[in-house]
Order: C-alpha cells, then sequence, then structure tokens
C-alpha cells in the first residue's frame, strides 16, 4: 500500500510510472488545442513538452546511478 505514495518509490519504480504518466501530457495538450487558440495552444504545449523531457532525463539519469549502485552492492 505504501508503494502508492510517490515518496516511497525507489528510483526505478519513479522513472517507470513517470514514463507511463506521459499519456497525461498528451491528454493535456489535446485539451490545450481544443480550450484555447492555435498560438496559445502551441504555445503553453511546447512548455509542457520541454518539461516533460527535462523531467523524464531527471529520472532517467537517477534510474541508472541507482541500478549502478544496486549492481555494486550485489558485487560485494
Amino acid at each position: 500500500m505504501h508503494k502508492w505514495f510517490w515518496y516511497f518509490l525507489n528510483p526505478e519504480e519513479k522513472f517507470q510510472r513517470y514514463k507511463h504518466s506521459l499519456w497525461l501530457l498528451i491528454l493535456a495538450i489535446i485539451v490545450l488545442f481544443i480550450k484555447f487558440d492555435l498560438i496559445i495552444a502551441l504555445g503553453y504545449s511546447l512548455v509542457l513538452i520541454i518539461f516533460s523531457y527535462l523531467g523524464y532525463k531527471h529520472f532517467q539519469r537517477e534510474a541508472m546511478a541507482y541500478k549502478e549502485r544496486k549492481s555494486c552492492q550485489k558485487t560485494l
């Protein structure tokens, strides 16, 4: 039950859940294009995509570092 909360997940699990939550980004972009004018929707969607990409790279680096630490601990 405690795995429901983001705080208790290890970096690998956070990365996996973040990848699956990118579907919400697609939904948000669709809503932006329905709700706002084209230029405003393009601007907001560009900002969302950039921040999502930066978050994705951040969680990917954390997961890779965690995986390396975990493999080093197993070899000892």
